[in-house]
C-alpha cells in the first residue's frame, strides 16, 4: 500500500519523463530535418556530378 507521499513523488517522476520525453523529441526532430537538408545538399551535388 503507497503512502501519499510515495504516491506524490511517483507522479513527479512520471511527469518530469514526459517532459523529458517532448525535449527529447523536440531535439531530435530539429536535428532530424538538419540531417535532411545536409543530406539533400549531397543528392545536390551528387546530381551535378556526371557519373
Amino acid at each position: 500500500m503507497e503512502t501519499r507521499s510515495v504516491k506524490r513523488e511517483n507522479e513527479q517522476k512520471q511527469k518530469r519523463q514526459k517532459e523529458q520525453l517532448s525535449l527529447g523529441r523536440k531535439k531530435c526532430a530539429k536535428s532530424f530535418l538538419q540531417e535532411q537538408k545536409q543530406i539533400s545538399k549531397h543528392e545536390a551535388k551528387k546530381a551535378q556530378k556526371p557519373t
